[in-house]
């Protein structure tokens, strides 16, 4: 993808995200299979930790950002951005964790939930501007905390165009 002229690859790594969290993939050895991953990719470098997505039911009841921060703080240096669902009501109650992400690292923010009804813009923006605490405006990225795959067309355009309405307040 990267010779055929992609500026940034996504690498999405549910199995990963959610061995970490369970305790069973050490961080040293998740990082190494990101690093492996993005060996010699000359674009810029994004992850997605996504918990899962099983009909609308994440894979884990483990819901909090906390549980992802010792594989996330070994990323400096391996990707440029780590994107992150920071909808879930355990995630956001975590997330002050955000500050602790190495300062070399973007963070794309999952604030609107692909699991729910469309939100209103300014809960949306309410969200944007409390992450604001958190992570530098420079290094946040708004986003929706998982693909919209299995939404009908009109929930993902719902969601998209009322955070990308949030996100220009900024």
């Amino acid at each position: 993808m990267a010779a055929l002229g992609a500026r940034e690859i996504q690498l999405d790594i549910p199995f990963i995200a959610v061995y970490s969290v369970l305790g069973e993939l050490p961080p040293e050895h998740a990082v190494a299979m990101v690093a492996q991953s993005f060996a010699d990719v000359p674009t810029i470098k994004t992850i997605h930790c996504c918990l899962g997505d099983l009909g609308s039911q994440s894979v884990l009841t483990v819901h909090n950002l906390r549980a992802l921060m010792p594989l996330v703080q070994q990323l400096a240096g391996v990707v440029d951005k780590v994107h992150l669902e920071c909808s879930h009501p355990g995630q956001w109650a975590d997330r002050a964790c955000l500050r602790d992400i190495p300062k070399e690292i973007q963070v794309v923010a999952g604030v609107v939930d692909v699991k729910t009804a469309v939100e209103t813009p300014d809960a949306i923006a309410d969200h944007i501007g409390e992450l604001l605490r958190y992570v530098e405006p420079e290094r946040l990225w708004v986003a929706p905390s998982c693909g919209f795959g299995r939404r009908t067309t009109e929930v993902a355009i719902g969601k998209l165009s009322r955070m990308v309405e949030a996100a220009q307040r900024f």
